[in-house]
């Protein structure tokens, strides 16, 4: 138990590091990684990459509509989340 709770502590710290960066920091670390995966792969490779990273961005964006509309139907304007906690 203890090794889940100080793994969810630091998956914590790394998601309260990312959604503090601003909007030209969270840009500049996102090209930096693309280019340093990117120089890595063959073209095949880069676009399987690229795609199942869409993908999961695609499945982020359903699930935060999804929350927002249901909060938005309960009068909750809150950021609160709806059943996927960790």
């Amino acid at each position: 138990m203890a090794f889940n709770n100080q793994r969810e502590t630091e998956y914590e710290k790394a998601l309260d590091v990312i959604f503090n960066l601003t909007a030209n920091e969270a840009v500049i670390y996102a090209s930096a990684i693309g280019i340093l995966l990117g120089q890595q792969l063959n073209a095949t490779e880069q676009n399987s990459l690229g795609n199942f990273l869409m993908l999961i961005a695609q499945e982020l964006c359903t699930l935060g509509a999804q929350n927002q509309m249901v909060q938005s139907r309960r009068g909750e304007n809150s950021d609160t989340n709806l059943g996927f906690s960790s």
